[in-house]
């Protein structure tokens, strides 16, 4: 069970490092949408892959409330690669509850991402980009014993940090919507 793939994309592997930790290995440096009308990126989605500024948003996160994963420490995995250190969520599935247990684990997500934007924090990657493939959309929403959970803070962003204030506020908005979307699939089941 060490070292088990839990998740694996183009952007990093997920795996299982015991019963109460997973590692997050970046397998790309860099990652950027290309608007395919004009063939250049979108500077609104253009983000280096750094490890630190993962952990740092993490820790941040983790000091408002307990909605994204816990950062437990950066390690180095194989004696090769930088890896990040998680706790381990156990996924169940969002048919697994009833609407009315739902409805109630729905509001208190929705309270907890509107504390966590309160604070200056946005997510990033609620609604996976790629909207026609259903089993991906909220891949980083996470329903657990203990409600929903977040996870992947490679797109996410503080406000304090080196983000412009017209951009932090596009970007709100667009999670916002990003929310109320999961909140109508979510309840729908």
């Amino acid at each position: 069970m060490q070292n088990e793939i839990i998740s694996e994309s183009y952007l990093s592997r997920i795996i299982a490092l015991s019963d109460t930790e997973a590692g997050k290995i970046p397998q790309i440096k860099r990652f950027a949408f290309v608007n395919v009308a004009t063939g250049k990126e979108d500077p609104m989605f253009n983000f280096e892959m750094d490890i630190d500024k993962e952990i740092s948003r993490l820790v941040y996160a983790n000091a408002i409330n307990n909605l994204m994963v816990r950062f437990i420490r950066k390690d180095i995995f194989e004696n090769t690669t930088e890896m990040l250190v998680m706790e381990r969520l156990y996924p169940i599935t969002y048919q697994s509850i009833s609407k009315d247990e739902r409805i109630s684990v729905f509001e208190i997500f929705d309270s907890q991402i509107t504390e966590l934007h309160i604070n200056g924090f946005i997510h990033g990657d609620i609604e996976h980009p790629m909207r026609a493939v259903p089993e991906i959309l909220f891949n980083n929403i996470i329903l657990t014993d203990k409600g929903l959970r977040l996870v992947d803070t490679g797109f996410s962003l503080i406000r304090k940090e080196e983000i412009n204030q017209d951009k932090y506020i596009s970007l709100l908005r667009r999670e916002i919507l990003e929310i109320l979307n999961f909140k109508e699939y979510f309840l729908s089941l």
